[in-house]
């Protein structure tokens, strides 16, 4: 496995991502613009480690990163390779601001608007496809019409992290309830008819 230059962690909240302002310092690359927030790995340290690091440093927030993907940085010295992990924020933890201008929970659309670092918009946009694509793979068990129409209701209002954790594994995916209900509704409404007319 070639080495990993630079680490950066997505801290989703929603539909939104946490994004950092960088320093309008002339020494840094890409000064004031938006980033994920992140940094170097040390010499010999492991990536997931390195980022635990950054991300705490930086945030003050404790984060148990889950491996994403890996960008190479063509546009820098030496085309570095950058890990990037991602993980769900717990609502109530105080993220501060010890790197950069200012933090703040941004969506695709709001990042779209902004001076970014470079990828950075196309990695969002990834890893908000990525999730977008688990969430169909995962399915639902042992669960009668009440519970999957209660189920169906709930996902409908929730975002796509919150649903993936109220299923588990079984034959019928998110999408297939959703067919199947649209499928019930004109019989249902047939059988309503036809009581009515007796």
């Amino acid at each position: 496995m070639e080495k990993i230059t630079y680490v950066n962690l997505l801290l989703i909240d929603g539909d939104r991502v946490l994004m950092q302002l960088r320093d309008e310092k002339p020494e840094i690359f890409a000064p004031g613009v938006w980033a994920i927030p992140g940094g170097k790995v040390d010499e010999g340290e492991d990536p997931e480690v390195a980022i635990k690091r950054e991300y705490l440093e930086e945030t003050d927030y404790i984060t148990m990163p889950k491996y994403f993907d890996t960008y190479l940085y063509d546009f820098m010295d030496g085309n570095p390779l950058t890990a990037f992990y991602y993980d769900k924020y717990d609502g109530e933890s105080v993220v501060n601001c010890h790197e950069g201008q200012k933090m703040e929970f941004l969506t695709l659309e709001e990042i779209k608007s902004l001076d970014v670092f470079p990828i950075h918009e196309k990695v969002v946009s990834d890893l908000f496809q990525y999730l977008e694509d688990q969430m169909a793979d995962v399915s639902v068990t042992n669960l009668d019409e009440d519970d999957l129409d209660a189920l169906e209701d709930k996902l409908l209002e929730e975002e796509f992290e919150d649903r993936k954790e109220e299923m588990a594994v079984s034959g019928r995916s998110v999408f297939e309830i959703q067919r199947l209900k649209q499928e019930e509704r004109p019989i249902k409404e047939e059988t309503t008819r036809s009581n009515t007319d007796k």
